[in-house]
């Protein structure tokens, strides 16, 4: 008897180990994946590719923040990169802005920020908290446009 609950004890343990495991080594490979495949060519140094790691550090540490979330694979998210790619203009921003590439649907990040899905989310952050959602449709479509009206709001490094 005592052995057989030796041996289910150490199945279990093995299984947690094992599970515990699996989950560590899937998240680095995602991650690696990532950075592999992340577009981050940029005319710019104020736009800094951030991992899904980072988002809620990043929205806790800074007094305030603009997130840029994207699928880079969908209509919206080219659209998005080819806009930022497009010009010189984005040198001027005053503040950094953050880009977080969707690869894969993280459903935790998706409901804490009411993200739709193959749209171009971009989010204002302040003090921990959402103060602006925007939808990259719903910004000028002009470039210099777009850099002014983000330059405009209270963003802090």
């Amino acid at each position: 008897m005592n052995r057989k609950k030796l041996v289910i004890g150490t199945c279990i343990l093995i299984a947690i180990i094992s599970a515990f495991t699996f989950s560590r080594v899937r998240n680095h490979i995602r991650s690696e994946q990532t950075a592999s495949v992340r577009i981050s060519t940029f005319n710019s140094k104020q736009i800094e590719n951030i991992n899904y790691r980072q988002v809620d550090q990043l929205v806790d540490d800074k007094v305030a923040a603009m997130v840029v979330f994207l699928k880079p694979n969908s209509a919206a998210g080219k659209d998005f990169l080819n806009f930022f790619q497009a010009s010189n203009e984005i040198k001027s921003l005053k503040q950094k802005v953050y880009l977080y590439q969707m690869f894969y649907t993280d459903k935790n990040l998706k409901e804490s920020y009411q993200l739709p899905d193959n749209q171009v989310s971009i989010i204002f952050f302040e003090n921990g908290e959402v103060s602006q959602h925007k939808d990259f449709q719903q910004l000028p479509s002009d470039l210099t446009a777009f850099v002014n009206q983000i330059n405009t709001l209270s963003i802090n490094k």
